[in-house]
């Protein structure tokens, strides 16, 4: 069976969704999907865990239960991720100087 296509924006809808839904933003819930006009795809929150790659930190939150969330997970880790690269830590903007 042929593995359907989702692109970068259908999972960033998902994510909202279930966001809001779960956070009990319910008007802001159904605000997004009146005026969200594009075509509505279906996918599975497993689905969309396989999509993204992001298996284990699922796993590690279903065992500690840190994040009610996907988005809180996958943002909680590209922090930790940004944290622990020292690459990333060079980009900083510099700090403002008083004056």
């Amino acid at each position: 069976m042929a593995q359907p296509y989702f692109s970068a924006e259908d999972y960033s809808r998902f994510l909202i969704r279930e966001f809001l839904k779960k956070n009990g933003f319910e008007k802001a819930y159904e605000a997004f999907m009146e005026e969200d006009t594009r075509p509505k795809v279906t996918m599975t929150k497993n689905e969309l865990t396989k999509l993204l790659g992001i298996e284990s930190l699922m796993k590690r939150n279903a065992k500690s239960k840190a994040f009610n969330t996907m988005l809180d997970i996958v943002c909680d880790h590209l922090v930790e991720s940004k944290d622990a690269s020292p690459a990333v830590a060079a980009k900083k903007a510099p700090s403002k100087v008083s004056k």
